[in-house]
């Protein structure tokens, strides 16, 4: 354990800091730095949710009335569904935008990473450039499948602190079951 010290802030230095604002990625639910999750019971719709939240973000639409106000650099991580249902629902939104990419392990030669752990951190961070936003669909298929693995929350809560720290958002997506 280290004894070194934490820094320690006053208040009324933090009022001084000129400190950049969050950018907004989609008004008004997700800007820079935002760590959400889209949370609900299987087959209720959150991933064509949050299909809907990547194709807006990246386009610089809207969806449920939820505004971008330019194209974002999105990524969609999914670990289960099949590639040609997930383009069929895509198709609906419209056009495809260059700015969404998607890692897909309906497509993938290897297995997909494991986000508990930090070779699976890097292998997927080293993949996907430099997004405003990544989407993790779902969280069961993507995390922790090392079975009776203590560590694996915390590893993946030091990961989406590193995304905040990088400016990035993050939207994950668990099953409730």
């Amino acid at each position: 354990m280290t004894n070194k010290r934490l820094a320690r802030l006053a208040a009324t230095d933090l009022e001084q800091l000129e400190l950049p604002e969050r950018e907004t990625i989609l008004d008004p639910i997700i800007d820079s730095k935002t760590i959400a999750l889209l949370y609900g019971p299987r087959g209720l719709g959150k991933t064509f949710v949050a299909l809907g939240i990547a194709w807006a973000a990246a386009s610089g639409g809207s969806f449920l009335g939820w505004r971008a106000r330019r194209p974002h650099q999105v990524v969609y991580v999914d670990g289960e569904m099949a590639a040609v249902d997930l383009r069929r629902r895509l198709a609906l939104f419209g056009p495809a935008p260059p700015t969404l990419d998607f890692i897909l392990a309906d497509l993938g030669h290897e297995a997909m990473p494991d986000l508990a752990h930090y070779e699976g951190q890097a292998r997927l961070m080293a993949s996907w450039g430099w997004p405003d936003l990544v989407i993790f669909d779902n969280l069961a298929t993507l995390l922790g499948r090392r079975t009776g693995d203590p560590d694996r929350w915390h590893q993946f809560e030091q990961f989406l602190v590193l995304q905040r720290r990088h400016g990035r958002a993050v939207l994950m997506l668990p099953h409730a079951n």
